[in-house]
């Protein structure tokens, strides 16, 4: 049966306010600001609960209380004064618990290494203590810091890293040095110099300051309206209408090209034109004349007449009145016939004179035809094509024109509506690119506009509509509230600097602020000994585990491959792939251990704070788990992941939540708001009841 804490009732005490009575569930959040009891009930918790608590750096605990625990055999509470504690009743239960697995379940002082200093949080000793039961050199190996086991010692000096002992036993050396140069400036000397003076110019710039301020409200005020003017004035001029504008002046120049190539067209068909409509006459004409050469009459008829008229005049001598009478009628008979046929010749002569005048200008008009009547016909047919395409033509022109004159009409309208007198054709793509610029410079203007006042960071309630009579300057503004914060500065700098040398002092003999020279520099003298002291003391102390660790060296037995082989336990595998999301397997070459997913292989010790956290926290629920045959237990977290930046809070506690959904309880401490809010809201969202919020500082 899984063991989980089921109620905490402590008494009042010193910074506990109120007796406290937690009835816990699955997720359990205790949240206390600094001077509230919150780590006084985490070490109440840890000497109640398990045994051997000396190495866990606790303080002097007065909280009286009880613990009463869920999933034990028999029903026990806990105390700090109960002889058995939790540690034993388990170990009782099972003789493969190591020694202290109780720090697996406790995490104090936001610390989630297993060690506290280590890089890594985690080494070959604590992993063959959990993992191997047989871990004492290493246990004693591990009291030994890395520094001293990469420390020589040649002819009585220490070489090694500068870091932990060495790096103290140099800390010694360097505070001597700082002693007796501290020693050397007691004779030193402080004036209050000019911070009255600037204290008095603080004050001043701070009330230019407000006046500035009123200026720099009244400036948004006057942006905004300056933007709103703008803004009404671009609404006036859509985008759909400049270019429904656009359109109709480009389909009017478009309708005006077409128009101008027909007039074209038709100058270039008018001759042709005019031919076709000469040889439609003409053809006609000589169709109806008669092809016959010019001829004269025939002068028989007027032979014929004389000699019937002398006939006549002789028949009237011989007084022969028939004779005569048909003499004269056949005069006038031929004379007759003779006029007639002058009469056709001159008109014959006639039509062929209009035959030959049509042949010579169709020949004129169309020098490389030959001159006859098919020639011209033919000549006919060509131009008809050129004729019916000059009548459509002149169609079209005529519709153009009417339809260029309704565009025409349109386009001056739209330009109406903006304002814009008549204008010349001509003229409309200057003002379209003009209302185009104006539309542009608008919105250039609306956008220089809002930066600026977006620049103010005032909001729109805090604008004030009455000029204060001050122009605002946001240079001004920034050089006031430079001047501002460099006077403080400096002022800042003139107080420190009249006590720094006492301060200095202070801190080398821990001595209040308050304490008479005197006395401060008697101290001073004593902490010099004690340091050469603690000198001697440090080197033999280094220098002795030095040896020490040489001898562990060669009583070591490895058992890397045991250690191995329990790492591969999928007790511990599964939850780091859970709770990493990457990585799946675990390695332990020499005192480095190192993770590794489908792709990647990496130290511990290289990895990220936040991706080292993760690590620690799935190897202490794995290696929890695996002690506790696969049954949850519980976890006291105190501020584990007050350190984690706030992206990885979300994280960690995500992977909380999940440990707690997978039957473990937590106990998470913390003074922090940020970590309460977040496990308040995915608390209650995810585990419902099983989350409890206790706040230390409700009354």
């Amino acid at each position: 049966m899984p063991v989980s804490l089921g109620t905490i009732n402590i008494r009042k005490y010193g910074p506990l306010q109120k007796d406290l009575a937690m009835k816990l569930g699955r997720l359990n959040l205790i949240f206390g600001h600094n001077e509230q009891g919150k780590t006084l009930i985490v070490e109440f918790l840890v000497r109640s609960l398990f045994e051997g608590t000396s190495g866990w750096y606790l303080r002097e605990n007065p909280l009286n209380g009880r613990i009463s625990i869920d999933g034990l055999p028999d029903k026990h509470v806990f105390t700090p004064d109960t002889s058995i504690k939790l540690d034993s009743l388990l170990l009782d239960q099972d003789n493969a618990l190591p020694q202290n697995f109780a720090r697996l379940l406790v995490v104090k002082g936001a610390e989630l290494a297993f060690i506290q200093g280590k890089k890594n949080g985690i080494n070959r000793s604590i992993l063959k203590e959990y993992l191997s039961g047989t871990g004492i050199l290493d246990s004693i190996e591990g009291r030994i810091s890395q520094t001293l086991k990469s420390t020589s010692i040649e002819q009585t000096q220490l070489i090694g890293p500068k870091r932990g002992e060495i790096k103290r036993i140099e800390e010694l050396e360097t505070s001597l040095k700082n002693i007796d140069g501290l020693l050397q400036q007691l004779d030193e000397q402080f004036s209050e110099g000019g911070r009255a003076q600037i204290r008095e110019n603080i004050e001043e710039l701070e009330q230019e300051q407000k006046k500035l301020d009123q200026s720099k409200r009244y400036s948004a005020y006057k942006l905004a309206q300056h933007i709103h003017r703008k803004k009404e004035r671009l609404s006036q001029i859509p985008d759909t209408a400049v270019l429904d504008l656009s359109n109709r002046i480009t389909e009017y120049h478009s309708l005006l090209s077409r128009f101008t190539d027909n007039q074209e067209k038709v100058a270039k068909l008018e001759s042709n034109v005019k031919n076709t409509q000469w040889l439609r006459s003409a053809i006609l004409l000589l169709e109806t004349l008669p092809q016959a050469r010019k001829s004269s009459p025939d002068r028989f008829f007027l032979a014929a007449s004389g000699a019937a008229l002398i006939s006549s005049v002789v028949f009237i001598f011989i007084d022969t009145p028939p004779a005569v009478l048909a003499s004269i009628l056949v005069a006038v008979f031929f004379a007759a016939l003779y006029i007639i046929r002058l009469q056709k010749s001159a008109a014959a002569a006639v039509q062929q004179d209009q035959y030959q005048n049509i042949l010579q200008e169709f020949r004129r008009r169309f020098p490389e035809e030959k001159t006859d009547l098919a020639s011209m016909k033919t000549a006919l047919e060509i131009l008809q094509a050129d004729y019916y395409n000059y009548e459509q033509l002149t169609n079209q022109i005529s519709q153009q024109q009417l339809s260029l004159e309704t565009q025409r009409q349109l386009v001056e309208s739209l330009f109406s509506n903006h304002q814009i007198d008549t204008l010349k054709p001509q003229e409309w793509k200057n003002q379209l690119e003009g209302l185009k610029g104006l539309r542009s410079n608008l919105i250039n203007d609306i956008h220089s506009l809002e930066l600026e006042l977006t620049a103010l960071q005032i909001d729109p309630q805090d604008y004030i509509s009455e000029d204060p009579g001050t122009v605002f300057s946001l240079e001004e503004w920034e050089r006031n509230i430079s001047e501002i914060e460099k006077l403080e500065f400096e002022n800042q700098q003139a107080e420190a600097s009249l006590q720094s040398l006492k301060q200095l002092l202070c801190a080398q003999t821990q001595d209040d602020i308050s304490t008479p020279w005197d006395q401060i520099i008697q101290n001073l003298q004593k902490i010099r000994q004690d340091t050469v002291d603690e000198y001697k003391k440090c080197y033999s102390y280094a220098a002795g585990k030095i040896i020490l660790l040489d001898t562990l060296n060669k009583l070591r037995i490895h058992e890397d491959e045991k250690i191995q082989e329990a790492l591969m336990d999928p007790g511990i595998l599964a939850p780091l792939w859970k709770i990493t999301g990457k990585y799946d397997n675990l390695e332990l070459i020499e005192d480095q251990l190192f993770i590794s997913g489908p792709h990647d292989r990496f130290k511990l010790s290289d990895l990220s704070s936040g991706a080292q956290e993760q690590v620690l926290l799935a190897m202490r629920l794995g290696i929890a788990s695996r002690l506790f045959a696969g049954q949850p237990a519980f976890f006291i977290l105190d501020d584990a992941f007050q350190h984690a930046d706030w992206q990885r809070r979300v994280s960690l506690i995500e992977e909380t939540i999940r440990i707690v959904k997978s039957g473990w309880q937590i106990l998470y401490f913390t003074m922090d708001d940020h970590i309460r809010e977040l496990f308040t809201i995915r608390g209650k969202n995810t585990l419902d009841e099983d989350f409890r919020l206790f706040e230390l500082g409700d009354s």
